[in-house]
């Protein structure tokens, strides 16, 4: 309803895209309910569809030259590359922690988290981390997450050993992360976009000052077709926050809808009555790195759902032949 009352001040752009989104998740949905579609099947198909993606970022480096010695998928951005990475990596993280039978599972893990770290994105560190502290509280009373915590660790001791043996994938995977967020830490006297965010900190609060003004716009929007250029009051970046660029374009009520949107893959009739919840392990991530980008007509967002109710899917399955033998 809000994105249609948009068309009639000419903003065609929203309910079009709302549209696509809306199609993209009953597509999903019924995919996702019909038993014909087995649900390792759907996840092979993403990591065969990440894997050419992989191939793509090689491509675009080789031939742009890197972008600041990032990679990123052909025609796409560093950070959102690594969301579809993210999603690969737990996958395949909470897979090895479940005894889930995934083919090639430890191959998809390494390179997802390779590929992973060579995007320089600070969002996919941070969704990790946030993963892994969802995994490490679980794991007080979870066997499965401990599994996954032990191998976390592993992993993290194993990239700081090879930056101090000055390995160069380290090395510069340092300096992609760590390094330029001290970096813009010094320089944060030379200007607004100089701070560990690299700006988004000026941009929320400029955006929500001037784009959320009252009690209407709060709760519906004013739209998101090109809110960000200065003509119409931007700052000529967008938001880079999910929810608060949601609230501009569709209202706090448009981004609860949305948001219930996204987490229906996860009510009792799509998985019916599960006590494991280590597969909203992706949803957390995928969430955590959002706040840092805009998308919340994103329809990538509505396939990483897919791939997390998938895998809980899968385990379900698991448990469910576990029962029947013994």
């Amino acid at each position: 309803i809000i994105t249609l009352s948009r068309m009639i001040n000419g903003n065609y752009y929203d309910f079009i895209l709302f549209i696509l989104v809306l199609s993209t998740f009953a597509l999903c949905k019924k995919i996702y309910l019909d038993q014909k579609f087995e649900k390792k099947k759907l996840i092979y198909a993403y990591r065969y569809g990440c894997m050419l993606l992989m191939f793509g970022m090689v491509a675009d480096y080789l031939i742009n030259g890197g972008n600041n010695g990032r990679f990123r998928a052909l025609g796409d951005d560093c950070n959102y590359t690594a969301i579809s990475l993210f999603v690969v990596f737990m996958i395949s993280l909470i897979a090895y922690g479940y005894s889930i039978d995934l083919k090639n599972n430890r191959f998809y893990l390494i390179i997802s988290l390779i590929f992973g770290l060579l995007t320089g994105s600070r969002g996919f560190m941070l969704a990790v981390g946030v993963a892994f502290a969802f995994f490490g509280i679980r794991g007080i009373v979870k066997k499965g997450d401990r599994r996954i915590i032990v191998l976390a660790i592993i992993g993290i001791l194993i990239i700081i050993g090879l930056y101090f043996m000055n390995f160069s994938f380290a090395v510069n995977l340092y300096n992609a992360t760590i390094g330029r967020t001290i970096n813009y830490m010094e320089s944060y006297s030379n200007g607004d976009f100089m701070d560990i965010t690299s700006g988004r900190f000026f941009l929320w609060k400029y955006y929500w000052a001037n784009k959320v003004t009252n009690i209407k716009e709060f709760l519906f929007g004013i739209g998101f077709y090109n809110y960000y250029l200065v003509e119409n009051g931007g700052y000529g970046l967008a938001a880079h926050n999910m929810y608060l660029s949601g609230i501009i374009g569709v209202g706090f009520i448009g981004l609860l809808a949305m948001m219930s949107l996204f987490l229906s893959f996860f009510d009792r009739v799509s998985l019916g009555v599960i006590k494991n919840k280590a597969f909203l392990a992706i949803p957390i991530g995928v969430f955590t790195e959002y706040m840092m980008l805009d998308g919340l007509f994103d329809q990538r967002i509505i396939i990483y759902m897919l791939m997390a109710a998938s895998l809980a899917n899968c385990f379900i399955s698991l448990k469910k032949g576990d029962r029947q033998i013994s």
